[in-house]
């Protein structure tokens, strides 16, 4: 992940660990990292430790995977789909199609529902503002 992100290594969070307090005392150099790098989500399986109070005092949201993947979908499916697509192309070991690495999921039938979808989000309005991750 280093070298495929360079930015996601994040350093001088340590000073922040001890004064966070966080259900398991063993995650609080998460929500340190979050906090010193300006993140906004944290992204775990793991929601029963980050609560979601103790995270708002910082500007964080906890965020289920799942939770996180779809907001990713909602905010621009052809993306996701181009990102999905390379990475079942650059699978070797099993290779695999796109639709193996889905696991059977029905993205691919209903990307066309889901673009139109977005194509509406898309459209000026006087409503609220976009999602930003």
């Amino acid at each position: 992940m280093n070298v495929a992100i360079p930015d996601a290594i994040v350093t001088g969070y340590e000073p922040q660990v001890d004064r966070l307090d966080l259900p398991d005392l063993d995650d609080r150099h998460v929500l340190a990292a979050a906090i010193r790098s300006g993140a906004t989500s944290i992204v775990t399986a793991n929601l029963a430790d980050f609560p979601r109070d103790v995270l708002a005092r910082y500007g964080i949201e906890p965020l289920a995977p799942d939770e996180f993947v779809l907001r990713l979908v909602h905010q621009d499916l052809d993306a996701v789909v181009e990102v999905v697509d390379r990475q079942a192309a650059d699978l070797r070991n099993p290779p695999m199609s796109t639709a193996e690495l889905l696991d059977g999921q029905s993205w691919r039938s209903t990307s066309k529902q889901r673009s139109a979808s977005a194509a509406a989000r898309n459209r000026p309005s006087t409503g609220a503002g976009a999602l930003a991750l």
